[in-house]
């Protein structure tokens, strides 16, 4: 193990922090002696909804923004699936897409009730009901990502949350995505709390600094709820 190598693990630890760089160092270890046991760490996010759009719609010439249906994946190349966007609708979650020439470039999600996760074995419950939405699974093509699809696909996730008389948005960033935490933070998000997830033979622990702190559940069906309210700065 080189000076170089322990110099780039001690950068590394410094930018995200010494308890999340643990984290993700332990599991690395453990998925290289056989992965049973898995930890993972990820802050929470509030985004308030802008009164107006931020970005003019002239800028967005050329693309065109549209509700996802299983239908509209025909023919697109996307880490996305019919039974996905199916199983997403059919539980109240709404997806738009960026498309340009008739190409989907970029997809996000949003759930205005109880979220069920897919990554987690977490349900997440935004607080204020009925004023703040889930938002999740943001996508955009690596050949346009720098331009102004993400600008679009913010601005069209937006205006429906305003159309709805949503307020905020809230979402999760693993917590050693130190582009996306500052992208979060220049865009005006600020972070409600943090959980830990710790994955031993399938069985879940989850610590929380949001409620409830601490939950154990052994399948899927018992997976805890955490309350996330847009007021909970810590």
């Amino acid at each position: 193990m080189g000076s170089d190598y322990l110099a780039a693990q001690k950068a590394f630890a410094r930018q995200v922090g010494w308890g999340n760089a643990a984290v993700y160092w332990a599991d690395r270890v453990f998925r290289r002696l056989g992965g049973w046991l898995h930890l993972d760490r990820c802050h929470y996010y509030v985004e308030p909804v802008p009164d107006k759009p931020k970005v003019p719609e002239r800028l967005f010439r050329g693309l065109e923004v549209r509700t996802l249906a299983p239908d509209d994946l025909a023919g697109q190349v996307v880490p996305l699936t019919a039974e996905t966007v199916a199983r997403r609708l059919a539980a109240g979650n709404v997806g738009l897409g960026v498309y340009a020439k008739g190409d989907l470039i970029g997809y996000g999600w949003l759930n205005p009730g109880l979220h069920d996760d897919e990554m987690y074995r977490a349900r997440f419950r935004p607080l204020p009901e009925g004023k703040v939405a889930w938002s999740y699974d943001f996508w955009v093509k690596p050949e346009v990502r720098g331009g102004l699809v993400f600008a679009c696909l913010n601005e069209a996730h937006y205006a429906h949350m305003r159309d709805h008389g949503l307020t905020h948005a809230v979402s999760y960033i693993q917590a050693t995505n130190q582009a996306s935490l500052a992208s979060h933070e220049r865009m005006g998000a600020y972070r409600i709390g943090s959980s830990t997830f710790v994955v031993l033979f399938g069985a879940w622990l989850v610590l929380s600094t949001v409620p409830p702190r601490l939950s154990l559940s052994f399948r899927r069906q018992g997976r805890p709820t955490l309350a996330l309210a847009v007021d909970a700065r810590p």
